[in-house]
């Protein structure tokens, strides 16, 4: 069996046709079988049955304090970063308040969640957005229903609006961003326009 890339194409037929394709081990049961019984049935007894090729599934086991949940949409996947910064998962615990500098007009709205050490620039406004620590954002930059990861600088007069911003980026003064994601370590030029678009690191 190759590399597998995707589960719905790949993985899931392959298992669909491998269970059909040779014969159990002799003495294989699979009703009432208890632990010990199942732990017999481990690589090396398979491949001394002749029962080749065999896949082994794992599953994760999480404790009471585990974290999980589905994301099958930009939104949902949101919402779970809200959750996880506003101290759903206890090992994390919630994010650290805003801070910025003395005498700045900011607006931070009440359903933001923000890391450490943020600096939030006069006038200023970040609504319904989650914005990672150590990041900076300038005079009259304006970021709303985003996901801002950590060290991103966006210098004034941006617009940011419904995207993903990945860690380490720095977008140009006076851009505007809409429905977009910036990857790692991506430098967005000022004055540029992104509406639906991805950008990867070479590509501005």
């Amino acid at each position: 069996m190759g590399d597998i890339s995707s589960l719905k194409d790949e993985l899931i037929p392959y298992l669909v046709r491998k269970q059909y394709s040779k014969r159990l081990p002799e003495g294989y049961k699979d009703e009432n079988q208890d632990e010990d019984a199942i732990e017999e049935l481990d690589a090396d007894f398979l491949h001394k049955s002749g029962f080749k090729d065999s896949i082994k599934c794992f599953a994760f086991v999480y404790g009471e304090d585990g974290f999980c949940s589905r994301a099958t949409s930009f939104n949902n996947w949101k919402e779970l970063n809200f959750e996880v910064a506003r101290g759903a998962v206890s090992a994390i615990g919630a994010w650290d308040p805003v801070q910025s500098q003395e005498g700045q007009s900011k607006n931070i709205g009440s359903d933001c969640v923000v890391g450490k050490s943020l600096r939030a620039g006069d006038k200023s406004s970040v609504k319904r957005s989650i914005v990672g620590e150590h990041c900076e954002i300038g005079n009259g930059a304006k970021v709303v229903n985003s996901i801002v990861m950590k060290h991103v600088t966006i210098e004034e007069g941006v617009q940011v609006s419904n995207c993903v911003i990945c860690d380490n980026v720095t977008i140009g003064a006076n851009s505007v961003l809409k429905d977009s994601v910036v990857g790692h370590g991506c430098r967005v030029e000022k004055r540029t326009e992104l509406n639906k678009e991805t950008v990867e690191k070479g590509d501005t």
